[in-house]
């Protein structure tokens, strides 16, 4: 089975509020050849059978769907395999079950959808990284795979000559001649580097390069990437040409790991966020945005609509929230269940549990279009956190401090990136910096931001 589709097609699943069950089973065998995980599973799904109560919808629902994955582990899985995937609801009407062939750790999550953050690991777990170290005239290229260094390559220019003339002229030639020489050189060498890793990236199908250098040839090699190929590099640093192979397997192989959790989150998020989009569609369709005045009597460059018991709304008489559509004296649509999933996913990833938004605020950003720095001060409670989650184009988050004059950090936001700030940070200034041009596959030349408050 296709593991990415598989994925893609679980994160597209909506919320449910009977059990999701999400199962992964190791299958390997102990040192006596014998393998223990089916008693294991029983004990697991029966204990977790127990948290609901008696003759209740979500108790029946649960032990349908946990008989059906008894039933499949008693009868299909090969004895070659090393682990298995099994995802089960049948008020979604999901059941998927797959073999796999790499080890896994026997895990069982019950919520309201599945749990796919081990099933993004595996996904990683075959895919090959290179290490490039290099100075400006040497380097050293590893393709590393299962955590080990597979193949080894070298590129070297040879040393940039000299007159064998002493005294005066070689003062003269180190003065006048050297610099523009040796800048030559040095590029030249960046440039067979990239060359030679550009070919490797091709060939061995790596998805991402790991480089580190020194101060003078990393802009060299960063200047000579193509596109396709500087999107994969990751700059580390740490190591050089005197570093061993352990050092930089060890070292390698932990940043590798950060980067693919990363890689994870986002490939998650980016499948949930398409489903946020479709859900967006229904709420647009409802209320549309529409560019609101300030106070001030200032047009916002940013289309603006909500959904949610109550929404934000600026016109002559000020800033507010109102359970009304000005434009359709309606109430505001409600929040679907995806928005506020997805909110209370990422503020509890945050550290705030609990949160339970009634607003969602949705702002239109195309070309141009931006936000100043401001606070968000219309809530009623300042404890609890904003959520903001982007959709579509990148954009520029700017995050200040608690004065409007103090600096703010440039934050790069991309499609599913969620931002959360409370607690003492909760009435930071913060904007969005004039949307750049572009067109992203699902939105166009649109950035879409929900933002998540309790309001009232």
């Amino acid at each position: 089975m296709n593991l990415d589709a598989l994925l893609d097609r679980l994160a597209a699943v909506e919320p449910t509020e009977q059990p999701f069950i999400s199962l992964y089973v190791g299958t390997r065998p102990d040192n006596t050849g014998r393998a223990h995980w089916g008693p294991i599973v029983r004990k697991e799904l029966a204990e977790r059978a127990r948290s609901f109560g008696e003759r209740t919808l979500a108790r029946g629902t649960y032990d349908a769907d946990a008989g059906r994955i008894l039933q499949w582990l008693e009868s299909e899985p090969r004895p070659s395999a090393h682990g298995l995937a099994l995802f089960a609801c049948g008020a979604a009407r999901i059941f998927e079950a797959v073999e796999l062939n790499v080890p896994v750790e026997t895990e069982l999550v019950v919520g309201r959808g599945p749990h796919l953050y081990p099933l993004a690991r595996l996904l990683d777990q075959g895919r090959r990284y290179a290490v490039a170290v290099t100075d400006t005239h040497q380097a050293r290229i590893f393709v590393v795979a299962l955590g080990g260094i597979r193949e080894r390559k070298s590129v070297e220019n040879a040393k940039l000559s000299r007159p064998a003339a002493g005294g005066w002229s070689q003062a003269r030639y180190q003065r006048h001649i050297d610099k523009f020489h040796i800048d030559k050189f040095h590029r030249e060498h960046a440039k067979e580097l990239v060359e030679t890793l550009h070919r490797i990236v091709r060939e061995e199908g790596i998805e991402r390069v790991l480089l580190a250098g020194d101060e003078v040839v990393i802009p060299l090699v960063r200047e000579a990437l193509p596109k396709m190929l500087a999107a994969r590099v990751v700059e580390i640093g740490g190591l050089d040409l005197t570093s061993s192979e352990a050092e930089i397997l060890t070292q390698t192989l932990e940043i590798e790991r950060r980067e693919d959790a990363r890689d994870d989150a986002g490939r998650v998020a980016a499948a949930r966020a398409g489903r946020l989009l479709a859900e967006l569609q229904r709420v647009l369709d409802a209320a549309p945005p529409r560019h609101m005045v300030t106070p001030g009597g200032f047009r916002m460059s940013v289309a603006m609509s909500n959904c949610g018991a109550v929404g934000w709304v600026s016109d002559a008489g000020g800033y507010r929230y109102d359970a009304i559509d000005p434009d359709s004296g309606r109430p505001w649509p409600p929040m679907p269940a995806s928005f506020l999933e997805s909110a209370q996913r990422a503020a509890v990833e945050a550290g705030y549990r609990g949160f339970a938004p009634d607003a969602c605020l949705i702002s239109r950003y195309e070309p141009g279009a931006r936000l100043t720095l401001h606070q968000d001060r219309d809530e009623e409670d300042f404890g609890q956190p904003i959520v903001s989650i982007s959709l579509g184009l990148p954009a520029l988050f700017l995050f200040g401090g608690l004065k409007r004059s103090e600096k703010a950090a440039r934050v790069p936001l991309g499609h599913g990136d969620a931002v959360v700030w409370g607690g003492p940070a909760r009435l930071r200034y913060h904007g969005v910096a004039a949307l750049a041009d572009g067109l992203h596959p699902l939105t166009g030349r649109f950035r879409f931001n929900l933002s998540f408050r309790r309001a009232v």
